[in-house]
């Protein structure tokens, strides 16, 4: 990091200026993790619907065809499962940043409050 140069007020807006460019970086990473937990039922739900008309559509061709009709069904809920199962390993990823950049962000504003401290300390003697 560069010199910091002038009074205590340039160094705090300095420190400020530079934690609002990092956590708008590390927010940015988890805003994918937020799409990806969001799209991934409705991926899921938008297979279901496609097993469900693929398996009742079957109904128009033949009659009377079990076999058909379950294996629509059993396309549509590994759709359904596949799309849930992204949902939940996302949501747990994105969990686990979320919480990290808390605390690096914690961290980060505790660093800036000791090091304006340690200056203020510093001109007063």
């Amino acid at each position: 990091m560069a010199a910091i140069a002038g009074g205590k007020e340039e160094k705090s807006a300095f420190l400020e200026s530079r934690a609002g460019i990092f956590m708008a970086t590390l927010r940015d990473k988890l805003d994918y993790l937020g799409i990806i937990v969001t799209m991934s039922p409705l991926l899921g739900l938008l297979g279901t619907i496609v097993g469900m008309i693929g398996a009742f559509s079957i109904f128009n061709v033949e009659a009377g065809a079990p076999m058909a009709i379950t294996g629509g069904i059993g396309e549509a809920l590994i759709a359904t499962a596949t799309g849930l199962c992204v949902a939940i390993l996302s949501l747990c990823a994105h969990s686990y940043f979320a919480h990290r950049m808390d605390n690096m962000i914690t961290d980060m504003e505790q660093c800036f409050s000791a090091l304006l401290e340690a200056e203020t300390r510093r001109a007063k003697s």
